[in-house]
């Protein structure tokens, strides 16, 4: 059992509508849930479904507050309040938690309880954890719409377009039958990759925002019984020793407290 929510919102039309005020609400609708999953509001993307009053939508939320008002983006409350002044009444109606067979994740709603945060991607499969990727020294998960901000306003939409690319990263690795396995494992390890060079941007604007350090996780490629890095015991930024005796979280084996890096091993 998780602190994941399954939900249904609700878009009841209160009058008949016009041809061209139907299109106007559609599209509305869609900016609403765009907002949603952009800025972490939902861990899921999902198609609306017609009703005999409207339409429904089935998501599942990070925790019981990620739609109250004052954790939606100013872009999606435009968009609520111009469907409610067309007659639109969105509600939801929470339906359960979500059962999962990973350990109970708990969230974090306080960022003053966390010493640093660990910005970690851990899932081969998109599921609504898989969308969680900010953790606490406690293990605990952040929720990402506790990003929106002013000063940096597109932080918690870039996260979530970086979550789907490494997501892709990943599944290209598990399934390419060895053909693109390498150059995947060289994305998820290399400090110079593409996925890296873009995830460490985003790590910097995280501290900015949260005033705390993020460690950006790298893979320790573990393939034929060994190390493909052959000085895997050191940081590979600083070159400081980084291994651990015991693993950070149950899941690092490396950590730099200097460059704020943690190793993982990827097993071929």
């Amino acid at each position: 059992m998780s602190n994941i929510y399954l939900v249904t919102i609700s878009f009841n039309l209160n009058k008949q509508l016009t041809a061209e005020e139907k299109d106007r609400v559609w599209s509305l609708m869609w900016q609403f849930e765009s907002s949603l999953y952009k800025y972490g509001n939902t861990l899921n993307p999902s198609e609306f479904f017609l009703t005999e009053t409207g339409f429904i939508k089935y998501a599942a939320i990070p925790d019981k507050n990620a739609l109250s008002d004052n954790n939606i983006t100013p872009y999606g409350l435009v968009a609520k309040e111009q469907l409610e002044k067309m007659g639109v009444v969105i509600s939801y109606n929470i339906l359960a938690k979500h059962v999962t067979d990973s350990d109970e994740i708990i969230m974090e709603q306080n960022i003053d309880n966390a010493e640093f945060l660990i910005l970690y991607h851990s899932n081969l499969l998109r599921d609504y954890e898989s969308q969680l990727i900010l953790r606490t020294d406690q293990g605990k998960y952040l929720p990402t719409y506790m990003l929106n901000n002013n000063e940096d306003p597109h932080l918690a939409a870039d996260l979530t377009f970086w979550i789907d690319d490494y997501a892709a990263v990943d599944r290209l690795w598990i399934s390419s039958y060895k053909k693109l396995e390498p150059i995947m494992a060289k994305q998820k390890a290399n400090l110079d990759s593409d996925i890296s060079i873009e995830g460490l941007k985003i790590r910097q604007r995280i501290e900015n925002v949260l005033s705390k350090k993020v460690f950006y996780p790298l893979a320790e490629w573990f393939r034929k019984g060994k190390y493909a890095r052959s000085n895997y015991s050191q940081c590979p930024s600083c070159g400081e020793h980084w291994d651990l005796q015991e693993p950070f979280l149950y899941i690092f084996n490396f950590k730099c407290n200097k460059c704020f890096l943690l190793g993982y091993d990827l097993s071929d």
